[in-house]
């Protein structure tokens, strides 16, 4: 009984060093077949393991730069709305008089249309004139923590016109970006311990830099293709980081209404969904909206849900809400010009609702 036992554990045991050698020939081998299965996603979680973007480098063969084009030390990168050296906005000093609007999250907030479908052209060119002036601070790619930096960065330079504050939030991913220290390029993180937050990662490396002290941590791609595939949902499936991410996201919200309240500005809160949120027939509320919801509920901070215009107008012109997002390219999972329009006028509704506050 013993020695089949034994020969039983040394056939698994050679079986899998068998498959491990053969899966990483496929995968790094240049072996033809080996494309199919080049795909971060079997290996790690695009939202909790930075391995998912350090196999597409690898995989991209290194193609890409070693910063993003905007890059800024302390908040890993800007847009082009943004002087990556001063920080200031494009459109700064443009106001007239009007009420600034300060829009802050990330792509969802920024929008990915075409210049002059985004919320700040639709608000401007307004008829009759709008008495508001959007300066929006959005950046693709952040995720809450930079979106505080990038707040705490620029709030000051504003404070005095005492703008309104609008704080954006793609709930289906900003949360979860938190616990990553690289998404494309490296970024800066913020680190939570008993004396609260700390920022950390900064200055943000070169990508190079950054791979040469973090490598790869994938010890088994056999045992990541199995976790991330058949057993994906079962208890040996990866970790989701939900009570990690849950716990920077309620700190993180607190800091930005504490910063907020203490230069006694309006703000409010939008709380952006990508488009299998949106297209549900009910609201989602899984532990990300939880979290904020009960966050800012807590703190007395208005919020909205921009989704359920659009819902509310699919409804009314019986369409399908998919139809407000795009379906490729750089458009994927985010509003089109139709949809940036609806949100648009939710956004301005709110801000007028914030200054009667």
């Amino acid at each position: 009984m013993k020695r089949r036992l034994l020969a039983l554990t040394i056939a698994l045991v050679a079986a899998a060093l068998f498959l491990e050698i053969g899966l990483r020939v496929l995968l790094f081998g240049g072996v033809g077949p080996g494309w199919a299965l080049r795909r971060p996603s079997r290996f790690a979680d695009y939202q909790s393991d930075e391995d998912y973007y350090k196999l597409a480098r690898l995989w991209r063969q290194g193609a890409g730069r070693e910063r993003p084009q905007r890059y800024h030390p302390s908040l890993g990168w800007v847009s082009n709305a943004i002087d990556p050296v001063t920080l200031t906005h494009s459109s700064d000093g443009q106001r007239e008089g009007r009420q600034l609007v300060l829009l802050y999250g990330d792509s969802y907030s920024h929008c990915v249309t075409p210049v002059g479908t985004r919320f700040e052209d639709l608000i401007h060119r307004s008829d009759p004139p709008n008495p508001l002036h959007l300066l929006n601070f959005g950046v693709s790619g952040y995720g809450l923590d930079q979106t505080t930096m990038l707040f705490e960065a620029t709030i000051d330079s504003h404070a005095h016109a005492a703008p309104v504050v609008l704080i954006g939030v793609f709930v289906d991913d900003d949360l979860d970006r938190c616990v990553l220290e690289m998404r494309g390029f490296p970024k800066p993180v913020f680190q939570l311990d008993d004396e609260g937050l700390r920022p950390s990662g900064i200055p943000a490396p070169t990508l190079a830099e950054y791979l040469e002290q973090h490598p790869l941590g994938i010890r088994s791609y056999l045992a990541r293709f199995l976790t991330h595939g058949p057993l994906r949902h079962t208890g040996l499936g990866p970790s989701s980081h939900e009570d990690e991410k849950s716990a920077l996201a309620v700190a993180l919200t607190h800091r930005l209404i504490d910063g907020l309240e203490e230069r006694s500005l309006r703000a409010g809160f939008v709380l952006f969904e990508g488009e299998a949120r949106t297209a549900t027939s009910a609201p989602v509320n899984d532990w990300r909206m939880t979290t904020l919801v009960q966050t800012l509920r807590q703190r007395d901070v208005p919020f909205i849900r921009p989704s359920e215009a659009l819902r509310a107008k699919g409804a009314a012109e019986e369409r399908d809400v998919r139809g407000f997002f795009g379906q490729g390219g750089e458009l994927s999972d985010h509003y089109t010009p139709e949809a940036n329009a609806v949100v648009a006028a939710v956004l301005e509704e709110f801000v007028l609702q914030l200054e009667a506050r």
